[in-house]
């Protein structure tokens, strides 16, 4: 099985697929899914938090990053931690942490109604 899951992620079943353990691990991982005849669907996380779509963030991360003339190593030192982290919001392998959302937006000048654009 792979490490980690996404939103609106397809899991082909093939068949020799153990369904009942993918699905009993996409629930352990915190996520909801929708059983279709021949994959899985990741459809949303279970919790009530707020989920992005991490391509629609990682764009308006590229956007407003060229639009300050900022690299990912400016925005890396502002915030005080490894360009790397950066990198992965940028490519939308992660998205940051609440903490370091507010920042973004502060430094990026994202507004609210930005980011409302990127919920899922």
């Amino acid at each position: 099985m792979k490490s980690c899951l996404f939103v609106g992620e397809e899991i082909k079943i093939y068949e020799n697929t153990d369904v009942k353990a993918y699905t009993a691990w996409i629930i352990s991982e915190g996520f909801n899914y929708k059983l279709l005849p021949d994959r899985i669907l990741i459809t949303n996380r279970m919790n009530n938090k707020v989920t992005y779509d991490h391509d629609k963030f990682s764009k308006l991360l590229r956007r407003k990053l060229e639009y300050f003339d900022m690299s990912r190593a400016d925005l890396a030192e502002e915030l005080g931690i490894h360009e790397d982290n950066v990198f992965r919001w940028v490519i939308g392998r992660t998205m940051p942490s609440k903490s370091h959302m507010k920042e973004i937006m502060e430094i990026l000048d994202i507004s609210e109604g930005d980011l409302a654009k990127c919920k899922i």
